[in-house]
């Protein structure tokens, strides 16, 4: 009852995780967490969302701090730890937070339940959660993460002022 499985399936080009996750199979109740919609809006892809949206996005989901988490992807999803990271991130304790070691496909192949055809719980939509009112799910809002001004303030100060040294990890054509 407490565990929840959660597809972060997401592909750089050729497939698309949310509608993979909607036409099936899937894990028999499985919600679709989408890290290109549940993000703050900016040129960049897939940023961290503000506490509210994240916060209405769990309750939309029906997820709470007490449940455990299971982030799973589709075959061949090589960006499904990007899901778990956002969640854990957002302060998901790390003791309800956990990848599965396998696809949705791994899981059919060992007998787990799977759905078909329309999900048990439809994937939400940002733009239709009402941010402003009461959440049920609480956090800290994303941790050790900068904003555009705090990393331009760490870029003038330097490494020896400021203290970080900036690794940016993202292929050249993402730069």
């Amino acid at each position: 009852e407490n565990v929840k499985f959660i597809d972060g399936s997401w592909f750089l080009k050729d497939r698309n995780g949310r509608e993979e996750f909607e036409q099936g199979p899937r894990i028999a109740g499985a919600r679709f967490f989408d890290i290109d919609d549940i993000a703050t809006k900016s040129r960049l892809p897939h940023m961290m969302p503000s506490m509210e949206l994240f916060s209405a996005a769990m309750d939309a989901m029906q997820l709470s701090k007490d449940d455990h988490f299971i982030i799973h992807g589709s075959k061949d999803c090589m960006f499904v730890h990007r899901a778990w990271f956002q969640i854990r991130n957002m302060g998901h304790g790390i003791e309800y937070c956990h990848l599965l070691d396998g696809s949705v496909e791994d899981w059919k192949n060992a007998g787990g339940p799977i759905e078909e055809g329309v999900p048990s719980n439809p994937p939400i939509s940002a733009s239709s959660l009402n941010l402003d009112q009461p959440k049920l799910y609480k956090g800290p809002g994303a941790l050790n993460i900068v904003d555009l001004e705090e990393m331009k303030e760490y870029i003038q100060l330097g490494e020896e002022k400021s203290g970080y040294q900036i690794i940016d990890a993202r292929s050249s054509d993402r730069f």
